[in-house]
């Protein structure tokens, strides 16, 4: 799953909107919008704040994004 889909996913499993969840990261809405879809990447910092709010791991979120990563290296 990307990123992307991965804040989406555990922003909903919390129960939080957008908005709700833009308001905990210090961002707009439509900047997590831009998250969730793919649009841009949140700074890594933004991503360890997402990780307490949704209270997982931040290995969890970024699982498919260093999956790539790996992948790239051995290429």
């Amino acid at each position: 799953m990307s990123l992307a889909n991965t804040i989406r996913t555990h922003r909903r499993a919390q129960g939080l909107t957008q908005y709700q969840l833009a308001r905990a990261v210090d961002r707009c809405r439509t900047t997590i919008t831009k998250y969730e879809r793919g649009d841009i990447t949140p700074p890594l910092a933004i991503v360890r704040q997402m990780a307490r709010i949704f209270h997982c791991p931040l290995q969890t979120l970024l699982a498919d994004e260093m999956e790539h990563t790996d992948d790239d290296a051995t290429d």
